[in-house]
């Protein structure tokens, strides 16, 4: 996802909250035939993927009263060219309120396609894609929450005749697989999570101090790299410079992007901060940065097209990065509100490169959340989970969008953890790395001890 979303990081619920589907009442999902055919964009109706098809899967809408009212979840599964009965990989997009089917393209682009072993499915969860309603709906949103997408999955695992799975998130995909492992865990061989969001984390604050930490990490990495350091031997100082140039005198821009033409303070830190969350730009800004403090700005505007470009681009439609606006407001006011701590997020907006707003902003969105109308979430929902299936945890060195931190907080709780930290990787980039993809195929196929992890070690650092 391209944009920095405010709702990124959501929460869950204790193994035991929820009955899993069919355990009370006796009801198990329908055996009858489902019918596939092409998975068609919902943003220009072409197809995805020759080799993905698309059924139609009824759900629940209440997973505690099976019998009772349904929804229709969009399904896609790519079969394994190798096997028959291949077992399964469960891809779970982030956001929260990407579609899975949808992104299903952009993972078939990438290396991942080394998993021929497995059949791969994509579950567009409640409220995304095809699936459900697009909130505000008739729906009640209450059965919209992390804990029902948990149990969606788990009832088309059955359906579909898998005896157990295997889970590849990322971002606030990770936080679902999490609540699959927690409401089902027997039904989980193994789970490779990329870009960890425990649920109990305060991702509000995180956000407000995220581009601090960036500035800190990005000085750091460039201090310790010969080739930067010949670029600039004071990067921190030439940030701090072009801030205060556009401070004192705004700067008139070719406008190709009208709106943001006129470069103050305020522009720059929102260009800063979208540059440090992408690799690509990241390794750019130590010389276009020191640059432009010299009064040659066309390697910095080069990479603020870019920019603006991305952010202009309108991210809730159109594209397979899609976000489903009201699912995204909704787990963010209902899961991750109680976590914040107001206190602490003023302190991190005191932050040298915090913006003045930060805190007010937020807390102005969360004045609109009581307008859903959903009971308050039972503490122990956003209680650590605590499972003993096999999980590798990949982390970004550079990733702004969740602290790699998180991911050492959730291992506390996860009996069979293996943590990989990626330097110079930002978020949820590692399936897009020859080395981390084998690795990924590795931990699924064999476990940790299937792994060698000697390549981390001949990774490209950043060109500078």
């Amino acid at each position: 996802m391209l944009r920095f979303s405010c709702a990124l990081f959501l929460a869950g619920c204790l193994l035991g909250c929820q009955p899993p589907p069919g355990d009370a009442t006796g009801i198990e999902p329908s055996s009858a035939t489902l019918t596939w055919g092409p998975c068609l964009s919902r943003s220009d109706g072409s197809s995805i993927s020759p080799a993905l098809r698309c059924t139609t899967i009824e759900v629940p809408l209440d997973h505690q009263h099976p019998d009772a009212a349904k929804i229709s979840l969009r399904v896609g599964r790519h079969r394994s060219p190798v096997s028959t009965s291949a077992p399964a990989v469960f891809y779970l997009a982030g956001g929260p309120g990407q579609s899975s089917v949808e992104m299903s393209g952009a993972l078939f682009r990438s290396d991942l396609r080394a998993l021929s072993p497995f059949d791969l499915v994509f579950v567009d969860q409640r409220g995304t894609g095809g699936s459900g309603c697009a909130l505000p709906c008739p729906d009640d949103p209450a059965h919209y929450l992390t804990v029902d997408a948990a149990h969606d999955l788990e009832w088309v695992r059955k359906l579909l005749g898998y005896d157990r799975i295997y889970l590849l998130g990322d971002s606030y995909g990770t936080r679902l697989g999490l609540e699959l492992m927690r409401q089902h865990g027997d039904a989980v061989v193994a789970a490779v999570l990329d870009g960890m969001l425990p649920p109990d984390v305060d991702a509000v604050t995180a956000s407000i101090r995220l581009l601090d930490r960036g500035v800190e990490q990005l000085v750091a990495d460039c201090q310790a790299s010969p080739r930067c350091q010949q670029i600039t031997t004071d990067l921190l100082a030439d940030l701090r410079r072009y801030r205060q140039k556009v401070r004192d005198n705004p700067r008139l821009r070719d406008p190709i992007y009208p709106a943001y033409a006129f470069e103050d303070e305020r522009v720059y830190l929102l260009e800063l901060a979208t540059m440090l969350r992408h690799d690509y730009l990241r390794e750019q800004v130590p010389r276009s940065i020191h640059e432009a403090t010299l009064g040659h700005y066309a390697a910095w505007d080069s990479l603020c097209s870019i920019v603006w470009a991305e952010v202009t681009a309108d991210p809730l439609y159109g594209s397979p990065f899609a976000l489903a606006p009201g699912l995204h407001e909704l787990l963010f006011c209902t899961e991750q509100l109680p976590n914040v701590d107001w206190t602490q997020a003023s302190e991190a907006a005191a932050g040298e490169w915090a913006r003045p707003r930060d805190v007010s902003d937020w807390q102005l969105w969360t004045a609109t959340c009581s307008a859903w109308g959903v009971p308050a979430l039972d503490p122990s929902l956003r209680a650590p989970v605590r499972s003993d299936t096999p999980v590798l945890l990949l982390s970004g060195a550079a990733d702004l969008n969740v602290d790699p931190a998180w991911a050492a907080h959730a291992a506390l709780s996860l009996g069979r953890a293996t943590q990989l930290l990626l330097p110079n990787f930002t978020h949820c980039t590692a399936p897009y790395n020859d080395c981390v993809n084998d690795l990924v195929v590795s931990f699924l196929s064999a476990g940790a001890t299937g792994m060698d992890t000697s390549c981390l070690s001949e990774l490209v650092p950043p060109a500078w």
